[in-house]
């Protein structure tokens, strides 16, 4: 009876864990009704039967749960993040928001200094003033930069970047704007993606540079087009239900994109942001590329212009990994398959060979990738799981598409495009 009993609470808990609304507010007032109705049943049923220890046992689980959910929604998780310099659960793309620093001191300051470009990149052809990726490069950039195969002689390119405050505590909005200069300086076609806070800063640097015409901002509202927006409540859902077991198991796949739908959002966002503009196409061009703002964390000098000869090959898409050899990534890429993901891989390995801080390739190419990505996040979710975008790109780059092509580099490597 007691085993009956035991398997009767466990049961009802998992089922009443996974079923329960992600509100608090609503989750109080299951929770409020469930104890009335425990408290009928224990006035109705006096007698100890089997039958009433079992339902007994099972109300019990029911209430265990929404007290676990609320507990660790309210209390756990938010300390935990807190802990962590993040802010749990917060609302993105807030109309009128401002960052805690102050911005217009950061875009009349030093940021503007003159600050020296990196040795230009070596298919830059400055009198023809254009990409050639039939120059020459050195032999100690001819791993990297060398010219494909089958690449475009004389690709043109534009950037993609985004800027959204997610409230982290320990690296303010300010510090990303510092981190951006660099890239803000290169004289490259850009579309930046950002909220209304820092766009007066991002303007005012591309008009002092002499780059406005080179230049697109994207200011983002909450009903801005955004293909995984609406997903961010089932996805804080899933994190907020697997939050126990990663506790438990010590977070071994990562924290911040197990515990924040917001930074997995964020994430998953630039293959959408890079979509659109492939769509778009503002200035032109024949490849796209995606830069973290972040990227190099601002203690970087970058070459003036922009040639991404290595990643200019027609119908392709290039990411960039953490291996030595592309041998020794595909070799590792075998056991990330989705079914191992959904068996163990979810919670126990830090998906983060592939780099999701810089990639790029053709609009066609792009077109697949996007496809194929959106598939496999809603997958994902529809299975209970959140991750990052690396974690997206290891589990696509596992199925071997025609359209993927893989470079060694490492997580400040965003000059590897060249």
């Amino acid at each position: 009876q007691g085993l009956l009993c035991l398997l009767a609470f466990l049961a009802s808990f998992l089922v009443a864990w996974h079923t329960a609304p992600h509100n608090s507010l609503l989750q109080v007032q299951g929770l409020a009704l469930l104890a009335g109705l425990g408290s009928l049943v224990a006035v109705a049923c006096r007698t100890r039967s089997l039958r009433g220890e079992i339902f007994r046992s099972l109300l019990a689980g029911m209430i265990g749960a929404y007290v676990a959910l609320l507990v660790i929604r309210l209390l756990w998780i938010p300390r935990y993040v807190d802990q962590m310099g993040w802010t749990y659960d917060i609302e993105v793309l807030t109309p009128g928001h401002q960052p805690q620093c102050d911005v217009i001191s950061h875009s009349a300051g030093a940021a503007w200094a003159p600050l020296p470009f990196a040795p230009e990149t070596p298919h830059w052809d400055g009198e023809a003033g254009r990409c050639d990726c039939r120059m020459p490069v050195s032999q100690s950039e001819s791993g990297k930069c060398k010219w494909p195969s089958g690449g475009d002689e004389l690709p043109t390119f534009t950037v993609i970047q985004s800027l959204i405050d997610l409230r982290r505590q320990n690296r303010n909005s300010c510090d990303y704007l510092e981190f951006l200069v660099p890239h803000l300086r290169r004289h490259v076609h850009l579309v930046i993606f950002l909220e209304e806070w820092a766009e007066p800063f991002v303007r005012e640097a591309r008009e002092l540079l002499g780059l406005t015409s080179m230049t697109l901002l994207r200011i983002l509202q909450p009903d801005s087009p955004m293909v995984f927006y609406s997903m961010l409540p089932r996805m804080q859902q899933a994190a907020d239900r697997n939050f126990l077991w990663h506790w438990f198991t010590g977070f071994r796949a990562g924290k911040p994109e197990k515990l924040m739908a917001s930074y997995g959002w964020m994430n998953h966002q630039k293959i959408d942001f890079i979509r659109q503009v492939t769509d778009a196409n503002p200035f032109n061009t024949t490849y796209f590329a995606w830069i973290d703002a972040g990227a190099g964390h601002g203690h970087i000098s970058l070459p003036q212009h922009f040639c991404g000869c290595n990643l200019a090959v027609p119908g392709t898409v290039t990411v960039f990994h953490r291996e030595p050899t592309e041998e020794k990534l595909l070799e590792a890429l075998k056991e990330v398959t989705l079914d191992k993901y959904m068996s163990s891989l979810w919670w126990s390995r830090h998906l983060e060979l592939i780099m999701g801080g810089f990639w790029g390739g053709d609009a066609r190419a792009l077109k697949m990738y996007f496809e194929d990505y959106y598939a496999t996040v809603t997958t994902l979710l529809d299975s209970g799981h959140v991750d990052d975008d690396q974690a997206i790109m290891m589990l696509i780059a596992n199925r071997r598409p025609r359209y993927m092509r893989y470079l060694p580099s490492g997580w400040y490597g965003h000059s590897d495009i060249c």
